[in-house]
C-alpha cells in the first residue's frame, strides 16, 4: 500500500482492541476513493486464535464489540443499533 493512501485515510484505529481494525482500514480505503484488490497468489500464514481461545466467552465478546465499534463509527445511529445488542 502506498504511504499516500495511509496519509489520506489514516492508520489503524486504536479504538479497536483486537479484531475489526483491518475491516475498518479497508472500508476507509474504499471511502477514500481507492480500491482493495484480492491477490490469490500471495501466501500468508496467519495463526488466528493464538491470542485468544475461541471457546471462551471473552473471545465472542471482544469480536462482537469490535463489530459494534465499526458500526457506530461508519453507520447511521439507527443502523448501528442493529449491531449494538451487546451494549
Amino acid at each position: 500500500m502506498r504511504k499516500s493512501v495511509l496519509d489520506k485515510v489514516g492508520l489503524l484505529d486504536e479504538t479497536f482492541f483486537m479484531y475489526g481494525e483491518d475491516i475498518d482500514l479497508s472500508y476507509r480505503i474504499i471511502l477514500g476513493g481507492y480500491k482493495n484488490y484480492y491477490f490469490p497468489e500471495t501466501r500468508i500464514i496467519h495463526y488466528k486464535g493464538e491470542s485468544t481461545k475461541k471457546s471462551s466467552v471473552n473471545y465472542v465478546f471482544v469480536f462482537y464489540r469490535a463489530m459494534v465499534i465499526f458500526a457506530e463509527k461508519h453507520f447511521s445511529q439507527n443502523n448501528a443499533k442493529l449491531f449494538s445488542f451487546c451494549n
